[in-house]
């Protein structure tokens, strides 16, 4: 009977240990920036948005947002989010900015950029954010009116109806 136990326990304990399981699947929504710190935009942009890992944490989750203004696309941060954020313009190496994932419904949506802002380079195929000293932050629409507008997608609308942060 011991022995069963025994054989129980460490079998558990050793399936605990050896979880293969894949983190990202626990990412319900939030911005993320990518794992590989190496990347850039460009690379970021000729692969597979399903084949880029994402770090671990957000920059921003659902927590992090006071209210969206859909329309817009204006995020009002929580003031411990502002001060988060702003330390992401440390991690930004050139005027070329730093790629991001928006994840909803834990779902890779699409891929974008976060700028300095000093910056006045700008992917024209992508949707972006300036850094900037304000506790409102826009994603900006990608310039290029011959791309979809990802920004609008229906799984990022439904997890910020579901936890209330619409406003008008």
């Amino acid at each position: 009977m011991n022995k069963s136990i025994l054989l129980v326990l460490i079998f558990g304990i050793f399936n605990f240990c050896c979880d293969n399981s894949d983190s990202s699947n626990d990412i319900d929504f939030g911005l993320y920036l990518l794992r590989d710190t190496t990347l850039t935009t460009l690379d970021a942009k000729e692969i597979s948005i399903k084949s880029l890992a994402v770090q671990n944490e957000p920059i921003i989750d659902i927590t992090d947002i006071a209210a969206y203004n859909w329309e817009e696309h204006l995020i009002t941060l929580t003031s411990e989010a502002f001060v988060r954020f702003g330390d992401v313009e440390d991690k930004i190496k050139s005027t070329y900015g730093l790629p991001f994932i928006f994840i909803a419904e834990g779902d890779k949506v699409y891929l974008g950029n976060i700028y300095p802002a000093y910056s006045s380079y700008i992917h024209i195929d992508l949707p972006s954010i300036t850094v900037a000293p304000f506790i409102e932050m826009r994603i900006e629409r990608a310039p290029s009116q011959e791309v979809e507008d990802k920004r609008n997608d229906n799984r990022i609308y439904s997890v910020l109806q579901e936890y209330d942060k619409i406003s008008q």
